[in-house]
C-alpha cells in the first residue's frame, strides 16, 4: 500500500485531517501536473489560475498551504503573497506559502521572501520534488518557524 502523505494528526486527537494545498498556476499543464502529484500523495487540492481566483477561494474554502506562481494574470504572485501576509494577515500570514516560478535569479528568490514566502522552487522542477520541500510547512508549527526562520537568514533576512 502506498504511504500517504496529505494527511496530519490533529493535536491531541486521534483523527487524520487531510491538508488542503491551493496550487495557483495559469499555465495549464503545470497545474494539472502539480495537482496530480499532490492528489496522489493524498493532499486535498484546490485550483485557481489567477490571483483573484485565489483570493476568491481563499475566502470560502480552509487552506493549509499555498502554492503560488509568480507570473499570473491580473494581480501577480508577489501581490497575492504580500497582500496575504501584510494586508490580510489576521487571516492568511499562518498559511505557508511557497512560490512556483521559472523567476530563478536570486533577486527573484530574495524578492519572494522578502514579501512574505515561506520557500521558493523554480520551474522546472521535478513532480517527485514537491513532497520533500512541501513537507515541513506541513509537520507542526515549531517546525514551520525554524524553517522560516533558516530560509530568511539563507537569504539575508531578520
Amino acid at each position: 500500500m502506498a504511504e500517504s502523505f496529505g494527511s496530519v494528526l490533529l493535536a491531541g486527537k486521534k483523527e487524520m485531517k487531510k491538508i488542503n494545498v491551493l496550487v495557483v498556476e495559469d499555465e495549464p499543464d503545470i497545474q494539472q501536473l502539480v495537482s496530480y502529484n499532490l492528489l496522489k500523495a493524498g493532499f486535498n487540492v484546490s485550483c485557481a489560475d489567477s490571483g483573484e481566483q485565489a483570493l476568491q477561494i481563499l475566502a470560502v474554502e480552509e487552506i493549509d498551504c499555498v502554492l503560488l506562481d509568480l507570473m499570473l494574470p491580473g494581480m501577480s504572485g508577489l501581490e497575492i503573497c504580500s497582500a496575504m501576509k501584510n494586508e490580510m494577515k489576521n487571516r492568511y500570514a499562518s498559511i505557508p506559502i511557497i512560490m512556483l516560478t521559472a523567476r530563478g535569479e536570486e533577486e527573484d528568490v530574495v524578492t519572494g521572501l522578502q514579501c512574505g514566502a515561506d520557500d521558493y522552487i523554480t520551474k522546472p522542477f521535478s513532480p517527485g520534488f514537491l513532497w520533500p520541500v512541501s513537507r515541513p510547512w506541513f509537520e507542526g508549527a515549531g517546525q514551520v518557524e525554524r524553517t522560516i526562520e533558516k530560509k530568511r537568514k539563507k537569504a539575508g533576512l531578520k
